[in-house]
């Protein structure tokens, strides 16, 4: 849906700006007023995408917290995890322009697609002042939980999830950009050819070592440590 409504907007100026907008998410007075302020500061605002922190509350509205702010982003965080929550985002007609190549079979997520075209091709412009109220209720179909026991309880599904499906599902997405878009530039595209060689090229020893060199990583520690060690076994 967020696909179809992005590929049929009609008459779009050269410094339109986009946003996604969920349905239960509570935005505040000065969302889009922040968001613009801050694209207008980028280099080229059209090939830009902004987002922000959260400011957690519950089905009523009440204030329970702050999603983290991440210590990584960019293109080597982006092939493995999403830190750009669609209902913060705003994006300019450069970034609308390379998500709509793709089919959105491809996308785990639109948001997630977004975040990775934004820094295949782009800037990505974090806000760590929140502009949203992200409700989490029991009818999430995405939701925020840090826990300890949580994470652990969602590291290991991921392994058997991981070795069932046979690789991370975030590489089917990040192939997708290598094979569909020619113009990924080189750099971007040596990485992500490199960490997929690994699958089929690789001994123990050499995923080792490029674990000690690679930036590719997420931002919760557990959730690295089990990327690492999926990369490591060879079940990427």
């Amino acid at each position: 849906s967020f696909y179809q409504l992005l590929r049929d907007v009609n008459g779009v100026a050269a410094n339109a700006l986009f946003a996604f907008c969920d349905q239960d998410d509570y935005w505040l007075a000065d969302k889009l007023e922040s968001a613009v302020k801050t694209l207008s500061s980028a280099e080229n605002p059209a090939e830009s995408l902004y987002c922000g922190r959260q400011r957690l509350a519950d089905a009523q509205l009440q204030h329970t917290g702050y999603s983290e702010i991440p210590n990584y982003f960019g293109f080597e965080n982006a092939l493995v995890e999403n830190i750009a929550l669609g209902c913060t985002m705003v994006f300019g007609v450069g970034i609308r322009a390379k998500f709509l190549q793709a089919a959105p079979e491809f996308m785990m997520m639109h948001d997630w697609w977004a975040y990775l075209i934004a820094t295949a091709f782009g800037e990505v412009l974090y806000d760590q002042e929140a502009h949203i109220l992200y409700r989490q209720h029991a009818s999430n179909n995405v939701g925020w939980n840090k826990s300890v026991l949580h994470m652990l309880r969602k590291a290991s599904n991921f392994i058997r999830n991981v070795a069932s499906q046979q690789g991370l599902q975030a590489l089917r997405q990040a192939k997708y950009l290598l094979e569909n878009y020619p113009d990924l530039p080189q750099v971007k595209r040596q990485q992500l050819q490199e960490l997929l060689a690994l699958r089929t090229q690789s001994s123990c020893w050499q995923r080792l070592g490029y674990l000690q060199r690679t930036q590719i990583r997420r931002n919760h520690w557990i959730e690295n440590c089990v990327l690492r060690l999926t990369i490591l076994l060879n079940l990427h």
